[in-house]
């Protein structure tokens, strides 16, 4: 399921198991994923205690979640669109950017992390090559966390 920031359902995903050239996710028809940051219903609650942390993907959002960093939204894509941004403002004066580690994910990371930067203050979190938070171990996020990076 996914819920807008007032935590109303608003559409759902699946996920595709076999490889193949279709797209990996499936979206509920009409489901505008670039107004909408997942997870922002319950990570909102945490955003003036710690930096909201923007990453690309739901599986992104569990992991953090589960290794004790509630304060985590996904784009659902590679690029954060700018009612994404005007949402995550509206709720956060501090951010985490936290895009897969691939081409596509670099360059996501730096056009937000450069838009952001302008109203708030900005990290970039770096994971490993060809990697997303979503594949790293509690130990691997938590050293990635530490070594997150002020965007000036």
């Amino acid at each position: 399921p996914i819920y807008d920031e007032f935590h109303r359902l608003v559409g759902y995903s699946s996920r595709k198991i076999s490889p193949g050239k279709d797209m990996k996710y499936k979206h509920k028809p009409n489901l505008d994923k670039h107004r909408i940051l997942y997870n922002l219903c319950n990570a909102k609650d945490y955003a003036t205690k710690m930096p909201l942390m923007i990453c690309e993907g739901f599986s992104d959002v569990w992991r953090a979640h589960q290794y004790g960093y509630p304060c985590v939204v996904a784009v659902m894509g590679d690029s954060l669109s700018i009612e994404q941004e005007k949402l995550a403002l509206k709720y956060g004066y501090n951010f985490i950017i936290a895009f897969d580690n691939d081409e596509s994910g670099r360059a996501g990371a730096i056009n937000a992390a450069k838009r952001l930067k302008h109203y708030a203050r900005v990290f970039l979190m770096l994971v490993p090559d060809q990697q997303d938070i979503g594949s790293l171990t509690r130990k691997e996020f938590k050293e990635c966390l530490r070594n997150a990076r002020e965007v000036r």
